[in-house]
């Protein structure tokens, strides 16, 4: 009776999910007792009637000083995984609990169960997270498959709902070539507002400096809550004189002594990913900056500017020393997002040329062979009306066209060098 409450308890919550795309579910899970000498959770039946990409699987509990191992296995059809370990999250900064990285389930399944190596005295929280395509965005074009979406924010009117912060009344535009980041080199306590923050540095731009707005087009703050300055497309005063072709974005904190927080970084890159992807920025290696006459990262600091002789550089440490350190890794996170596409990643005739598909057309199984020097990034198969259908991962060399219908189809892919290619193929 048990599990068979949960069950219906878990069929009304993914009845509930039916209207959503990509969702979120969690299992409450204590291992008080012993089933054949392990600490056993009930058997979770899965059933969605969504087509998901993947599944993530992560834990944590509220108990800090808890020590069992956790673990997890999945069913298809009857057909159990061996147990794998779901490892603690060293890095990422969680003080009220302790958490367990997530991992990434690429099947179908339909029976879930998880186990403890030891008693726990408190809960243990699985969560599963669904990803799930959004069809109507995916139609075969690069900048529509790819874009990145800008990421919810708290605009002018939600950080000043007084509407005493007014907007520059004739601003200038400008097409970003380059993304720069910032810190406000001040720390907060835990609680503070941080919208008040912003009124704050907009005050301090606006009625110290003289300014006509506050100089960043975009805010993080330690709480990963994006915040509109100037905005869009809007010139800003952020990197010493020389802001034409630049977007600038202020992570609120002193990186010289304090450490971003997980939270900051996650929303700071999927803000430049938007950012990237919109303008077409590529984040990976450097390229001119007129302004400033330097060769510049498409994301860099702002010290950066230090060695210009155009513009008015002070020789900044901004964004401080401990987030500029983690630059490099915020270009590596966002060339890697799915959605992220550069001007560099376009269709591809010296990769076209290096790649064979057979047979083609094909009953069941083809084959792709690259013989050039890069590596297969990506896969993925798209219907004759330009809708992605399925995404090969992990990678293979083959894919499986037997369940497919009969038809004209597109396999679009990605090399290691940003470069594409799509084939048409027929299925018999």
């Amino acid at each position: 009776m048990k599990n068979l409450l949960f069950i219906v308890i878990f069929l009304i919550s993914l009845i509930s999910q039916a209207q959503q795309n990509s969702f979120g579910l969690e299992f409450n899970t204590n291992f008080h007792s012993k089933t054949k000498n392990e600490y056993l959770s009930i058997k979770h039946l899965i059933q969605t009637d969504k087509e998901y990409q993947f599944i993530t699987i992560s834990a944590y509990t509220f108990n800090k000083s808890e020590n069992a191992h956790f673990y997890y296995r999945t069913s298809i059809n009857g057909n159990w995984s061996s147990w794998d370990e779901l490892t603690e999250d060293i890095e990422s900064q969680t003080p009220d609990r302790k958490s367990y990285h997530f991992k990434h389930i690429y099947d179908t399944i339909d029976t879930i169960q998880f186990k403890a190596n030891k008693l726990t005295t408190e809960s243990i929280n699985f969560r599963l997270f669904f990803s799930i395509e959004d069809e109507t965005s995916n139609i075969l074009n690069p900048k529509d498959i790819l874009n990145c979406e800008l990421p919810n924010y708290c605009d002018r009117l939600c950080w000043c709902p007084s509407g005493n912060c007014p907007q520059q009344t004739n601003p200038t535009y400008t097409n970003p070539t380059h993304i720069i980041v910032h810190h406000s080199a001040t720390n907060y306590g835990s609680g503070t507002n941080y919208a008040l923050v912003v009124q704050s540095y907009w005050d301090y731009h606006v009625n110290n400096h003289g300014w006509s707005d506050i100089g960043y087009n975009w805010l993080v703050d330690p709480n990963g809550i994006i915040y509109e300055g100037r905005g869009d497309g809007v010139q800003g005063a952020h990197f010493s004189c020389m802001n034409s072709g630049t977007m600038g974005v202020c992570v609120i904190g002193n990186f010289e002594s304090a450490t971003p927080t997980y939270e900051t970084i996650s929303a700071l890159e999927n803000l430049i990913a938007w950012e990237a992807t919109d303008k077409e920025i590529d984040v990976v290696t450097t390229h001119y900056h007129q302004a400033s006459q330097l060769d510049l990262y498409g994301i860099s600091g702002h010290r950066d500017s230090n060695s210009s002789t155009q513009g008015c550089p002070s020789g900044t440490v901004c964004p401080g020393a401990n987030l500029y350190s983690l630059l490099p890794d915020i270009r590596s996170d966002v060339s890697d997002f799915p959605c992220y596409v550069s001007a560099n990643v376009i269709d591809n005739l010296d990769l076209s040329n290096f790649l064979k598909v057979y047979p083609n057309p094909t009953f069941d199984i083809t084959n792709i062979e690259n013989s050039g020097n890069s590596s297969i990034k990506e896969v993925s198969i798209y219907n004759s009306l330009g809708i992605k259908i399925k995404k090969i991962y992990p990678i293979t060399n083959t894919i499986s066209f037997t369940n497919f219908s009969s038809g004209l189809y597109f396999v679009k892919v990605l090399d290691s060098e940003n470069r594409t290619a799509t084939i048409k193929l027929v299925k018999e």
